[in-house]
Formats: structure tokens, sequence, C-alpha cells
């Protein structure tokens, strides 16, 4: 007797559903929950982003191994919270006025991290009086404690050879700033060689309370022909201030 074997069933492969057709048999409450759970997952992932790319939620900024994330070139940074757990401050951009270039930082740290927080220009005529303008973040005191703070110390230093002005106040892009200037001369102990200096110190706001921004233009010279007119002097700052942008 003939055996007859039982053909297998072909396999039939399901059609697959795209998403259109799955998300229209979910029921209204099932999209809803997951639409709220998606945003939630989505808005966490944000976080993660930011944080890692340059700031907490205080606006502080992320130091990681010794540097600043994120950092530009021209940032003008701030140690707002000194101690243990420092944070640091993005308070301006900085860019170099015309007949200027930039010269480095006069400082090269905070606590060891690798942050820029100060910027010096220097003129690209080497003849020019100008020593220098310096322009650094102040993270203890408003433009006009700053000034209040500091003027008595000049006036001492100056001595009888020297003159300091009175401070005043003056428009800046970012509010009220204060300033002053001083002139004296210094005779070396050792060459008997007499310099003159002149400075311009001024101070503007920015968004942090009790924070500012120094700009100081400082000029050298062998006699007191190297004065610059006031007036001239605090255009000079004032052109540098323009060229500053505080981060709002």
């Amino acid at each position: 007797m003939a055996k007859h074997y039982r053909r297998k069933p072909k396999y039939v492969k399901p059609k697959e559903r795209t998403f259109v057709e799955w998300w229209n048999d979910q029921t209204e409450r099932t999209r809803r929950t997951l639409m709220i759970t998606g945003i939630a997952v989505l808005a966490v992932i944000v976080l993660l982003i930011v944080g890692y790319y340059g700031f907490y939620n205080d606006g502080s900024l992320v130091v990681r191994n010794g540097e600043v994330v994120g950092k530009q070139d021209n940032w003008l940074i701030a140690e707002r919270t000194p101690g243990k757990n420092s944070k640091y401050y993005h308070l301006a951009d900085v860019e170099a006025i015309e007949g200027f270039k930039y010269n480095g930082p006069l400082t090269t740290s905070i606590n060891g991290a690798n942050i820029k927080t100060d910027f010096t220009f220097i003129p690209e005529d080497e003849n020019s009086p100008i020593d220098m303008i310096y322009v650094s973040p102040v993270a203890a005191r408003s433009p006009k404690e700053m000034a209040e703070y500091v003027r008595p110390t000049m006036l001492n230093y100056a001595g009888e050879n020297g003159t300091v002005s009175e401070i005043e106040s003056f428009n800046a892009p970012s509010g009220t700033g204060y300033w002053f200037n001083y002139a004296y001369s210094n005779t070396d102990t050792e060459t008997g060689v007499v310099k003159y200096y002149q400075s311009a110190v001024m101070y503007v706001p920015c968004r942090y309370n009790n924070s500012s921004v120094l700009i100081s233009i400082n000029v050298v010279g062998d006699s007191e022909e190297v004065y610059m007119p006031t007036e001239e002097l605090f255009n000079l700052g004032m052109k540098q201030i323009n060229a500053i942008t505080i981060i709002k």
C-alpha cells in the first residue's frame, strides 16, 4: 500500500504594519500618554546636551578636565563663586579695536583651570605712547563700588608726583559706567630713569549683580609729552567698550 505524506503548508510572511497603522489602532488615552512620555524624554536629552556643551541652569560654565566646555577665544570669563566648588561665568565677548592687536592674557589661569580671564591689546604702531589696553572681569563689586574702591589706592600710589581725577559716570551700552583717570611719574632708584604713566580706569556693568568689566587704557613714556588729553583717553576707552558685547 502506498504511503501518503502531508505537504507542509507554505510559509507566508505576515504583512508589516506601518507606524501610522499602529498609531491609528491606539486609544486616545494611550496616544496622549506616549506623547507626554516622548516630550519628557526629549526634554531630558536637551538638558543633557546643554550641560555637556557648556552651561548649567544657573548660567555657570561647565569645567571639564581643567577647561571650559565650548569656550571661544573671545570669551571673557569670571569666577563669581570662588572656593572648593568654584563656578565660572561668561560675562562678555571681547574684540580688538582698529589699530590694536590681541597680545594674550595678563593672567593665565584661575585656580589652575585653563581659563582665560582677561585680555591685553597692544597698538600696531610701535611708536604709539599707549602701552596696552586691558580688559578684565570684576566679580566682587558693581562699577561704582569698584571705582570708589580703587581710586583711593591710586591716590596713595601717585603721591606728590601724580594726579588722580574725580570719579565720573558715563553711558555704556550695558548701562551706567564709572571711570577716573590718573597720571604720575616714577624714578628708577638704580638707573635714575624717569618714566611717565597715565591711565583711564573704566568699569561697566554686566548681567550679574556685583559684577562688572574693567577697561583700562595705559600710556607709558619718557616725558609728560606722552600724556593724552582727557577727552582722547576717554574716547579710546569708549571705542574698546563698544567692541565688548556683554552677555545678556
